[in-house]
């Protein structure tokens, strides 16, 4: 059971199917996906790893970037014959910056390994150590301030301690229950472990052997695990009902739950801030992605980032000062998300003079803002982002810049297009892509399709024609984010 439940989370997260004898059943298209993010200890380098699938066969994605430029510092799967086929779903940083641990989450890959960044007598890149274990491991943590590293596969939590060039085993644990996450404290005294189970707190030694083990009495699953800087507390985003899971805050040294931050939807990776003032994480619900970041104190949401593509970014991870998190998508391109909501449509202006107003599009929201009919459909990939309310009344109307606005990133710009209509000549096939999807509203006859057509731009102004349609309704217009990956 503990397999199922640990094949249905990574299943969510990047479209494989992990059967319970490890089998891999892969989608059979290509695609290429980050799965993990991670800081080093002084911020100044990101490692980016990941997938690739051409043809059925997967190759591991490992970088090295600035962090600061976001420049490719060291490619290491692309210089080094010691790669392997797979994935890298889990990074973690040694404490001096000059080595990184990784390992994936397919059954081919029965092993961590151990990389060079920038120890003296090494290359860049170089496999330093290749670690076979018994089962496959998915997740791995370099203890801070420490050679011990955690390594917790679907069938055991091991902890091994690099004594000069040698990995030695210290402990092992089986994963009762079934693990899905683990975390060391920022002092590397305490281990959050995150499981089927709930939760528990495991106090290692110096050499990697286990001392004590308090179990959090959190009542339901736990999928993750994320310390407060100050070492004090440890949050778990656990499930408290069907499709739902709230954050539950426990206070080390009371040994209580203190707080519970309510959340819908699935949250697969939860990260604390260096500030201590937020908790971000990746959340899964009907079939939508976002990230979001939540005020701790007092549990608002303040930004929630919509993304599609097959992964769910097993990894994310905060910069130094707290006022963004990177986390992966398609096509290998990390994405920074802000602490703070910038709208993405501003400026919008119609020579009409009528009022256009911004929105976020979803079923129940209005088309115009001189009309009360309502969207019915809307498609999951084009739910949660940003839409311009047109006025109904300026349908016939023309003109090459009636409607004005300023997108304040690149964006790809959707129009929503009568369907009863063929596409205007202002929306060409050389730029502007037939999407396939949808949208239905209502309308004065009762329900209305609309078409949806994308073109891609650069931030800074963009001007729309006007819709010139005396028998049919106005278009609207939605903008995302370029990183998005929409279709």
């Amino acid at each position: 059971m503990k397999r199922l439940v640990q094949a249905f989370i990574y299943m969510l997260s990047i479209m494989f199917t992990i059967s319970v004898t490890g089998t891999i059943v892969a989608q059979s298209s290509d695609f290429r996906e980050i799965l993990a993010t991670v800081y080093s200890p002084d911020y100044s380098m990101l490692a980016v790893g990941g997938v690739e699938v051409e043809n059925g066969v997967y190759s591991a994605v490992l970088q090295i970037l600035d962090a600061d430029t976001r420049a490719l510092l060291i490619d290491i799967a692309a210089s080094t014959s010691d790669m392997y086929q797979g994935d890298v779903r889990s990074i973690s940083w040694s404490s001096d910056g000059t080595k990184i641990v990784t390992t994936g989450g397919l059954s081919t890959i029965r092993a961590f390994h151990i990389w060079n960044i920038s120890t003296a007598g090494y290359l860049p890149g170089q496999l330093l150590n290749q670690q076979d274990v018994p089962n496959t491991p998915f997740r791995v943590e370099w203890r801070p301030n420490s050679n011990v590293i955690a390594v917790l596969g679907y069938d055991q939590l091991q902890f091994y301690n690099r004594i000069g060039t040698n990995l030695i085993l210290q402990d092992a644990y089986p994963t009762e229950g079934g693990t899905n996450a683990i975390e060391w404290s920022p002092d590397g005294s305490y281990l959050a472990v995150a499981t089927n189970g709930g939760g528990s707190i495991r106090q290692v030694s110096a050499s990697g052997t286990v001392e004590n083990r308090e179990s959090v009495p959190l009542g339901t699953a736990a999928l993750d695990a994320t310390w407060s800087p100050d070492g004090t507390r440890v949050a778990f985003s656990t499930g408290r009902a069907e499709g739902q899971q709230d954050i539950l805050i426990y206070q080390i040294s009371t040994n209580t739950l203190v707080q519970t931050i309510s959340n819908t939807g699935l949250l697969f990776h939860i990260e604390w801030s260096p500030d201590g003032r937020y908790i971000a994480g990746v959340r899964v619900e009907n079939a939508q992605r976002a990230i979001d970041i939540r005020e701790v104190a007092t549990g608002t949401l303040t930004v929630s980032r919509p993304f599609t593509g097959r992964a769910a970014s097993w990894t994310i991870d905060w910069n130094s000062s707290s006022t963004e998190v990177a986390f992966g998508q398609s096509d290998l391109q990390p994405v920074f998300v802000a602490t703070t909501s910038t709208a993405l449509i501003t400026n919008i202006t119609a020579s009409s003079g009528r009022t256009y107003q911004r929105g976020t599009l979803a079923v129940d929201q209005l088309p115009y803002t001189d009309r009360t009919y309502t969207f019915t459909q809307v498609p999951a990939a084009l739910t949660g982002q940003e839409y311009i309310r047109t006025a109904n009344a300026d349908k016939a109307l023309t003109g090459a810049n009636f409607l004005t606005f300023t997108l304040t990133a690149p964006a790809d710009v959707y129009v929503l297009w009568d369907n009863r209509y063929a596409r205007p000549s202002w929306l060409p096939s050389s730029s502007w892509t037939d999407t396939g999807l949808t949208v239905t509203a209502t309308d004065a006859t009762g329900s209305l399709v609309r078409r949806v057509y994308r073109r891609s731009y650069p931030a800074g102004t963009v001007s729309l024609s006007g819709n010139g349609l005396s028998q049919g309704v106005m278009y609207n217009v939605v903008a995302a984010r370029a990183e998005h990956g929409l279709p």
